[in-house]
């Protein structure tokens, strides 16, 4: 008896369990099959209970069907817009809790930046499935929708097939249990803790998958996206003059908007501009200084050797006892006395000579005339 259970464990656990049970029988081939075939069977029973627990039966003219209640996964993604973004979220926010749902995830952009000034939100909301809709209609009546998307996701087929593998292993978990009581040897009782951990475990990630499911279905998931803007955005067709109209009208407000970001740019950095100016200004000036005085000093350069050659031509221009004047030694001022002494007496010799000169030709000239009359 103690070898057909160990076979029979052997047959639900893992391969190698399978071959250590085998290597305890004595010889019996049948009892693995006959202790195997209950939990096949099981299994397929256990497949069809489950898929008729999610079948729900519909008389509708009198006429019963049969249908399969749906595992839907419901997600909808909407972006809104509003003038008024701090009466709006509270808003939005009540009727959350209202309808019984939670907040999963808030983004909130105070619109603090000197660039941009709008508010936005980025939130992810979980209502019930059976609130859905309410809750989209109610977002629509308080807010300008501007994209709107829904998605379903069918996960029955997934979460029946998890839900009939989780029963087989409840089967299986009570029943390795039930062995691990009768076990009578250590490596009976090794090999049948040993599956035992691995059903175990099997279950856990199948009830954490299970409770997953459940919740993504129970909650449908919104991701809603609010931006704060000046002027709502049309949702009826325009005509060509009603485009026109609201372009120029747009791109005035632009304008305006560009020429307020400006000034206000302006005066945040009007220290660094004033600084900058200054420090241009600063340069300029030296530059100019430095410039000057390289001039000045080009033109001093050039005065200088003008003034050296304008002052050797005029020592060659001086007369002789002007330039003697400069040299005032003793023996320099004799031999100039003497020269001048010299220079004096040849010019009074050169004078008597000329004055002679004179008296003799006045003689001639008064003896010719007397010749003259004695004739």
């Amino acid at each position: 008896m103690g070898a057909a259970l160990l076979c029979f464990s052997g047959c639900g656990s893992s391969a190698s369990s399978k071959d250590q049970m085998s290597s305890m029988a004595t010889g019996t081939t049948e009892a693995p099959a006959m202790e195997a075939a209950p939990m096949d069977g099981g299994s397929g029973e256990i497949y069809k209970q489950e898929s008729a627990a999610e079948e729900v039966v519909v008389e509708e003219n009198g006429q019963t069907t049969v249908e399969t209640a749906r595992k839907l996964i419901k997600n909808v993604h909407m972006t809104v817009e509003t003038e008024e973004f701090d009466v709006l979220l509270p808003k939005v926010e009540q009727r959350i809790a209202a309808l019984g749902g939670y907040m999963e995830n808030m983004n909130v952009y105070n619109g603090s930046s000197r660039y941009d000034s709008n508010k936005t939100a980025d939130l992810t909301i979980r209502i019930p499935k059976d609130r859905l809709d309410g809750f989209v209609t109610e977002v629509a009546e308080i807010s300008n929708i501007i994209r709107r998307e829904e998605g379903v996701q069918d996960v029955t087929m997934q979460y029946v097939d998890l839900e009939s593998r989780k029963k087989a292993l409840s089967i299986e978990q009570d029943r390795l249990l039930e062995l691990l009581g009768r076990a009578e040897t250590i490596e009976d009782i090794i090999i049948l803790e040993e599956r035992l951990s691995e059903v175990r475990y099997e279950l856990e990630s199948m009830e954490s998958q299970l409770r997953t499911y459940d919740n993504l279905i129970d909650y449908s998931t919104v991701y809603l996206y609010i931006s704060e803007v000046k002027q709502l955005t049309p949702q009826k067709e325009v005509t060509a003059f009603e485009r026109i109209v609201t372009g120029f009208g747009n791109s005035v407000k632009n304008l305006t908007a560009f020429l307020t970001d400006f000034l206000i740019g302006l005066i945040i950095y009007l220290p660094y501009i004033v600084f900058l100016i200054i420090l241009v200004v600063a340069i300029i000036f030296l530059v100019k200084i430095l410039k000057k005085r390289r001039v000045n000093s080009v033109l001093k350069g050039a005065g200088a050797g003008k003034e050296v050659q304008g002052q050797k031509e005029a020592d060659t221009r001086i007369p002789t006892g002007l330039n003697k004047e400069k040299d005032s030694s003793p023996e320099r001022r004799f031999s100039e006395s003497n020269a001048e002494i010299q220079t004096g007496q040849t010019e009074s010799v050169k004078e008597n000579g000329l004055q002679s000169s004179e008296t003799d030709g006045q003689d001639t000239d008064k003896k010719s005339r007397g010749g003259h009359r004695g004739k």
